[in-house]
């Protein structure tokens, strides 16, 4: 990738392109909870309409985060780290690599303009912003 704002124009762009589909989050809710029997039980008493409004925004903070950090999206970040931390929701490093890849399938399965580039695109954005709340997991 070329530079911070190059990078996020493209993710922040197909982001777009797969939510004027009006599926890409069920689809990846399909995929997500899919993978791993695992993944599923974490969300088996889950609010699923609430969580996918709860998804969008934590993707739309994630591209925020990654171009400009600000006061309000490092707030964000640190308060979805905290709640996925092991003294609360306990999401381990191995459930985010699996996350990461649904999303990354689903986003593929959704841009019709999704290549090697616009992949690697979203896995720079994505860890970034998973790289933070990982450092909160607090393993002891």
């Amino acid at each position: 990738m070329t530079d911070k704002k190059s990078v996020c124009e493209l993710v922040d762009k197909s982001y777009g392109r797969c939510r004027m589909t009006g599926t890409f989050i069920d689809e990846f809710y399909t995929e997500f909870l899919g993978c791993s029997p695992l993944v599923a039980e974490k969300f088996k008493n889950t609010d699923m309409e609430q969580q996918k409004r709860l998804l969008d925004q934590g993707i739309r903070h994630l591209i925020l985060f990654f171009h400009e950090p600000s006061a309000i999206t490092a707030t964000k970040m640190t308060d979805l780290g905290e709640s996925h931390a092991k003294s609360g929701l306990d999401i381990g490093p191995e459930l985010y690599e699996l996350w990461l890849s649904a999303l990354v399938n689903t986003v593929a399965e959704n841009d019709p303009k999704f290549d090697a580039e616009l992949d690697a695109a979203w896995r720079e954005v994505a860890n970034h912003g998973i790289s933070v709340m990982l450092s909160m997991h607090d393993d002891d």
